[in-house]
């Protein structure tokens, strides 16, 4: 009786580990409005420097969206009090990374093999698709997967 008790007591306590260790995938309050349009602007920013006015135009445009980004991740770790390990991540959260990182480097190598060949006007339609499409996968990722994510989580440790 002593031992099945023991192992039921260990048991109970790796689902305690396990329930502590999600908690900063879990507790992420939900993204305001404003944020992914200041991420779709701040990564279609990238490609707006990428024309004829040279280098100089092109790093200072690239430096602004990256500053850019980084002050956004920066205000997200000071929201949500942390910034959760994407390699320590349960294997829920870790799809969501993953399809988020894919599509990401999908729209962006579109971006980076279309706009330069685009004939004008058309860099201008490609920069407002590179935007939309970031845009949409942004949202997708945190209204849909990562919240899928979640719920799959939470259903496997109750």
């Amino acid at each position: 009786m002593t031992t099945e008790h023991g192992a039921a007591e260990r048991r109970a306590e790796m689902r305690a580990i396990e329930r502590a260790e999600a908690l900063p995938y879990t507790t992420i309050p939900p993204s305001r409005p404003w944020e992914p349009f200041l991420f779709a602007g701040c990564v279609t920013l990238v490609f707006l420097g990428v024309d004829e006015q040279g280098l100089i135009w092109t790093l200072l445009i690239d430096a602004v969206a990256i500053i850019g980004l980084i002050v956004y991740l920066r205000y997200r770790i000071r929201l949500n009090k942390s910034m959760p390990n994407a390699a320590a991540a349960p294997p829920e959260i870790k799809r969501a990374y993953n399809k988020f990182g894919l599509w990401l480097i999908v729209i962006l190598l579109a971006g980076i093999v279309g706009l330069p060949f685009a004939p004008l006007p058309w860099p201008w339609f490609g920069l407002m698709l590179v935007f939309l499409a970031v845009l949409s996968l942004y949202r997708v990722y945190d209204k849909r997967w990562y919240a899928d994510a979640v719920r799959d989580l939470e259903a496997r440790l109750a």
